[in-house]
Formats: C-alpha cells, structure tokens, sequence
C-alpha cells in the first residue's frame, strides 16, 4: 500500500507542478538580522545578531516574505518647498507646470493615490491670499505675487491622475535659518544681528526683503518667539491660533482639497536642553493665558501641561473648522498630522513606548504635541508618524514604535500611516549600516502588514524616490547612493508595484453617492450615465471574468481598469482596449471619503446591424471541361525540412495548449495508477 501511496504522491506533485501552483504559504515570515559589516569585508545579514522589537525583548523581528497588496491603502510621498528641498522655483507659469507634472507623473509612476504638497513652508502662502503673502519659493521673493493660481491648476491636475491633494502647512514657523544667513553680511556682523531684538530682527529682515510687510509676524511683532537663531509665532497666544484657522478656512473655502496635513513642527525642537531661556519667551503669555486660569502650577511642568493644551486647542479648533465646513458644504476634507515618531517614553509615562528615555519624545520634552490625546478624542482623521528609524536604531526601534502606534489607534476613528525616511540612505543621522541595505524601508512597509491598523506609508521624500547618476556623486559617496538606488529599484519592484485605492473614512461619509444608474459597453466603448449623484469623487471600471460575481471582482484591487473624476458632468465614456468574449464590467462610484457604492454590471450592447436582403439567384454558368489529371511527382524535401523544427510536433493537433496537454497527461498517469491499484486488489 505505501508503494500505491507513493504513486499517487508523485502523480500529484507532477500536477501541481505543470499547474505552476505554489504551495508554500503566503502569510510565511522570517526573521530579521542587523545588516552589518561580515568577516569577508561583505555587507549583509548577520546571522548572529538577530533584531529584536527593542533593547530588552525577547521577541525577533519577523518580517513576511510575500507582499499581499490591500485593496485600500494611502500610498504617498511629500513634496517639499522649503529650501526647494522638492521643486525649484520656477520662472514662469509653464515652468511650474512642467515641474509639477513631472513629480505627479513619478507619483502616478510608483502607484501612489495621494499628492502631500507643501503650500504654506513658513507664514506665507504658495497660492493666492488675502491672508499670507506669495511664498518666496514660488516668486522669488516673500510677497511677491505671481499672475496664476498654482494650488487650483494643481488640485485639478492631480485629480485628473485619479490622485488625493493633501495640502501641507506650517502653522508657526516665521524663519528656517540662522538670523545671520538671512541678513546682509556687509551691513550686520554677525555679533550685531545676535544682539538684536526680536522685533529688531523682524524689521530688519523686512527692510531687506526677506519678510514681506503682509506677513502676520512682522505685522505682530509681540507674537513671535526668537529661539535657537530662529523665529516662530507663539502658539499660547488665541491671535496666533485664529491666524492658522484663517488660513485654513481660507484654503478650505476656496479650494477643492482632499486634506489638510500638518508636519512636526509645533513648539521648536531642543526646549528641554534651554529651559530657562525658552521660559523667558513664553512666560509674558503663560501668566496671562495658563496661571491666570488656575489650571496650571507655577512650575516647569505646570508649563510644560499648558504648552500641551495650547497645540490641543489648535487641533481641536480645527476640527471643528472642518467638520462645519464638512457639514455645510457636503465634503469630506480630512484633517491629517504627520507628527515626531515617539509620543512618549513608558518611563515617563504608562501608556508610552518602550523606548529609552534619553530619545526624544513630543509629550513632555519638546514640541508639546499630544498626539495620542488627538487620537483619544478622534479630533484628527489620519496621524502619519515620522518613524525614521530602521529596525535596530536602539534608541528608536522601528518594530517596537511602529506597533506601538498600530495600538494607540485601535478602535479610533483614525487612520495610520507610517511615514518613512528614504532620505537617511544618503543624509541624516545613521548609526550603523543599516541605510546600506536596499531592502530596510521595504521590510518596513511589509513589516506593516502584520498590524491590522496601519493603513499605508508615505516616504520622505521626493528627492530620494529618484535614482541618482553614480558617475556624479564623489567616491566616498557612491555606496550610499547606489543603495538609495537599489532601494528604489526595490520599492518599486515589491510593495509600490500595485495601485490601491485610498482608504475609506466611513465617518467623514455623507452617505449621499449611490451606484450609477446605467452603463453600457458598445463595440469597445463604456457610456457612464449618472443623472443623480451630485456629490460623487470618483467612477470606477473594473474588468472581471464573466464567471465571476461582481463582488469577486470589485474586491480585487488588480482587477481595477481605471478611475474616472467625477467632474460634474451626466455622461462619462472610457475606451477600453482589447475587449474579451469572457470579459465583465463593473462600475461603482466612490464618495468623497473613499466609501465605495455597490456595483453595477455594465450592459453589453449586442451588434443589431441588419443581415442584408437575399440576392436574387443568377441561371448557373456551364463549367468549363477540367483537364486531363497529370500523373503526380514526389515532392523533393526541403533542407532541414527532414525532421520537425523546435516548437513543430508530429503528433496530430489536438486544440490544447501546453499546460491543458499537462493535464491531459496527469489525468492519465493518474487513471492507470487507480486501474493498476485495483488490479492488485482484484
């Protein structure tokens, strides 16, 4: 009998391999190591240094082999205005369109459903404004204006690519550079800028053309803070918090967005190394807005709880702003913040994470922002934190701070996303050689998979999903960048090689789009008709195979042929190449929180053209008398046509592809072991 079962076994493994089937499972993982330095002189995975969550667990890192793409995911990356970081200033208005086509482009490139542009880089603006003067990043020069609209001409190119908009703002920060960088070095030494008044710097710099007169820190002088060679408003005045809602409902007001995103910087970095000297800017406003209130203590944490509650009131002001707007207008604009990776310290507190206390943290040490507190009361709809770490960084491990957060948002009506930092293979801080793996950020986003609640990633940045020319970069700068390279090539290849729908926001839902109410296919042609929504984003073809239900193939993201802005108009039509005999349609309707209607089954329009009318029959003509039949010749072979060419088989034709013939043969290797097995039974 175990002669019999062997038999079978091998049949069976013979079948499996002429299906192509896999039969290793999917959901396998394996352990992560530290990418090292080995005795050869190699890099690669030290087998004797596995990773763990962080210092002190005695849990390994596992890492799933497979990438299953989800059907909703945020897939984005931030383009930086700042210092030109992404996009250079342009010179025209055609300029900047070719600019900014070329990064969408790219986006759309790497299977990306979301646009994060930054348009408000200090207090100034990268679009028109009543508000916040012309961005010098746009201009040239800080309130100087252009002649066009770049935000409206954007929001409406990016969702022609069927892309989000998140427009990105700084709410505080006046200047990025050391006073000294931004004034004239023949006019101030460096000791006489130093020594200038905050309100001596801002007019200065004002005299000079670096702030425009319009802008609402030069206007307000008593608003600003100057600390570490930098300037910001003073986030514990209510003036300070109705200008960054002002902009906001501008924007909101004026423009077509799919979100308002915030980064990190809230209070400034390093407060907690120069406690005294930054008290001494605040403390004007903490005796007027904090102690006077009775709520805080007149101590560095009294101090520190009301800094806290000033950004609170910020995020819940805007909210608020928001979900008005929301209401009043029927949209779905979320409210997103990208904050500092580390929330706090399970040392310092019982809810943070294992992480040392010596690591920054946004709580308590600086920047004050609460973030899990947002989360808690569900007054954001995405938080996207900066862990810009790799696996092993001791001092912010990416597995332990990753699900950390995947915790903080169980149950919440709000979204995560993990934002990760290519740039650390050729810039930043990096205590290993961990940034020479061209795999770490795609382990990061397959690592993802294993939380339920982490619903995508953005990289960090723009810059770093290009590959560079290696013939450029000096020596001593190759290797990093051929990994940066290489990680791309990775990235692309495996977790960024497949499109996803954004993710849905039920809460943000104004339950008003329904499923279309007709769509046919004629010939290769699909006519949408949609005479009833009034408020729908997006219209969605998938092709399936007419065996399918429609549900099977709306739930398979590959299946998905294209999206089509909804832009107001009844009738919408989509050239479909190459139609098959088993091909099926399907079209939903997505709102503008990404919630998708049930689906409808395009009609096939049948060919009715008419068979035309009999021809009356003509009296048939005599043939003519057929020639003699001629005695036939024996037909020479033609060279190398002795013997059946490569790919020619002299068995008779059978209709069956290579795999069917596969099959075939199984099928009967199988039929004459059954046979055979009776026969001995018999």
């Amino acid at each position: 009998m175990k002669k019999y079962c062997l038999f079978f076994s091998l049949a069976l493994i013979l079948m499996v391999s002429a299906l192509g089937m896999n039969i290793e499972a999917d959901t396998a993982l394996e352990p992560l190591y530290t990418y090292d330095k080995l005795p050869d002189g190699s890099f690669g995975y030290n087998q004797e240094k596995p990773i763990m969550y962080y210092s002190g667990s005695q849990e390994q890192i596992m890492i799933p082999k497979v990438y299953e793409q989800e059907k909703n995911q945020m897939k984005s990356g931030w383009i930086a205005t700042i210092f030109n970081i992404n996009i250079p200033t342009p010179q025209s208005e055609e300029e900047f369109q070719k600019l900014y086509m070329d990064r969408l482009n790219d986006f759309v490139d790497w299977n990306m459903n979301a646009m994060i542009f930054q348009i408000r880089p200090l207090l100034d603006a990268y679009y028109p404004s009543e508000i916040n003067p012309t961005s010098q990043y746009l201009s040239g020069k800080q309130g100087l204006d252009v002649d066009y609209d770049p935000l409206e001409w954007m929001i409406e190119k990016t969702h022609e690519k069927g892309l989000e908009y998140h427009a990105w703002l700084n709410p505080y920060r006046v200047t990025n550079s050391l006073h000294e960088s931004l004034l004239p070095k023949d006019v101030y030494t460096k000791e006489e800028v130093n020594a200038m008044s905050t309100a001596e710097l801002l007019e200065n710099m004002t005299k000079h053309g670096v702030l425009s007169e319009d802008n609402f820190g030069v206007k307000n002088p008593e608003f600003v803070i100057n600390f570490g060679g930098k300037m910001i408003l003073n986030p514990g005045y209510p003036e300070v918090r109705q200008h960054v809602l002002d902009t906001v409902d501008e924007l909101i007001t004026n423009y077509d967005l799919d979100a308002i995103h915030f980064d990190d910087y809230f209070y400034p970095y390093g407060t907690e190394k120069k406690n005294e000297e930054f008290n001494e800017q605040d403390r004007a406003s903490f005796e007027a807005y904090g102690l006077s209130t009775g709520k805080y203590e007149d101590s560095q944490e009294g101090v520190i709880a009301w800094r806290r509650d000033n950004v609170t009131t910020l995020i819940r002001d805007l909210n608020s702003l928001i979900t008005n707007h929301n209401k009043t207008n029927k949209r779905a604009v979320q409210l997103g913040i990208s904050p500092f990776g580390i929330w706090e310290h399970k040392a310092n507190h019982p809810e943070g994470s294992n992480t040392p206390e010596s690591s920054t943290s946004t709580y308590s040490k600086s920047i004050f922002a609460d973030t899990k507190g947002w989360i808690d009361e569900e007054i954001i709809d995405y938080i996207a934190p900066q862990i810009y770490w790799s696996f092993d960084t001791n001092a912010a491990p990416y597995g332990e701070i990753a699900r950390w957060w995947n915790n903080a948002v169980d149950g919440k009506n709000v979204k995560l996303y993990v934002g990760h930092p290519n740039y650390k293979y050729i810039e930043g801080w990096k205590p290993g050689y961990e940034f020479l793996n061209a795999e770490e950020i795609n382990n990061q986003v397959k690592f993802n998979q294993l939380y339920k609640n982490i619903d995508g990633s953005i990289l960090f940045s723009y810059r770093n999903m290009k590959p560079d020319d290696l013939s450029t970069i000096p020596a001593d700068k190759q290797a990093e960048h051929k990994a940066m390279n290489d990680s791309i090539e990775v990235l692309q290849g495996d977790t960024f090689s497949k499109k996803a729908l954004s993710p849905r926001l039920e809460w943000l839902s104004t339950g008003d789009v329904t499923a279309i109410e007709d769509a046919t296919l004629d010939g290769d042609t699909i006519t949408i008709t949609d005479t009833v929504n009034t408020n729908a984003r997006y219209y969605l073809i998938y092709r399936g195979h007419k065996d399918q239900t429609n549900d099977e193939i709306i739930n398979e993201i590959s299946n998905l042929e294209t999206k089509i802005f909804a832009n107001g108009e009844k009738t919408y039509t989509y050239a479909v190449e190459t139609v098959g005999e088993d091909d099926k349609f399907i079209v939903t309707v997505l709102d503008r929180a990404n919630v998708e209607t049930e689906p409808y089954e395009v009609q096939i329009i049948k060919d009715t053209t008419p068979t035309p009318d009999p021809v009356d029959p003509v009296e048939p003509v005599e043939p003519e008398p057929k020639p003699d039949p001629v005695e036939p010749v024996e037909p020479k072979p033609e060279p190398g046509k002795d013997k059946p060419s490569q790919g020619e088989s002299n068995l008779p034709a059978t209709g069956m592809d290579s795999k069917a013939i596969s099959i075939a043969g199984m099928s009967v290797v199988l039929g004459s072991i059954i046979l055979y097995i009776n026969k001995k039974r018999s």
